[in-house]
């Protein structure tokens, strides 16, 4: 286990976002003065070419920290998706989602609605705007109905 590192995959449109203000945030997002244990918990940025690759070195080389950088920046190989139990850990092991039981529900670990209850797990999004996004999601069929109705009676007593 020692030649991989756990990472995210992170799509994204070069129109609304360059590579370099998405790895200024990256870097701002977490520590990145701080070195791994091991290669598994080691901060990088994994580059999809060459042009990536020197975008993310000239943000690391060129920022103003306030400590020295430890992130990497490498040449990306094959990903592999972590397990589902890996998956949107922080929503994951809230206790309000434990009690919706429903640990396993794969709508809400992966697709449209999975990033929206992650915020909102860790304060990000409003109930407001998670009541407004669910129904929409309901219309869309990106959550069951069933999944809907458990949510709103959380998101309720918010």
């Amino acid at each position: 286990y020692n030649d991989w590192a756990e990472c995210v995959q992170v799509d994204f449109d070069e129109t609304e976002l360059s590579y370099e203000d998405l790895c200024r945030h990256f870097l701002k997002s977490h520590e990145p003065s701080v070195s791994g244990s091991s290669r598994q918990y080691q901060s990088f940025i994994f580059a999809h070419g060459e042009k990536q690759f020197e975008a993310a070195s000239k943000v690391i080389n060129g920022g103003s920290f306030r400590q020295s950088v430890s992130t990497a920046v490498e040449h990306a190989t094959d990903f592999y998706e972590a397990e589902l139990y890996h998956q949107k850990w922080l929503l994951q092991k809230s206790p309000w989602f434990r009690r919706l039981k429903i640990m396993q529900s794969r709508d809400l670990v992966e697709g449209k609605a999975a990033s929206k209850f992650n915020a909102f797990v860790g304060g990000y999004v409003s109930a407001t705007e998670m009541r407004l996004y669910t129904a929409q999601w309901v219309e869309e069929g990106a959550i069951e109905q069933e999944t809907y109705e458990r949510l709103g009676l959380y998101l309720d007593k918010s």
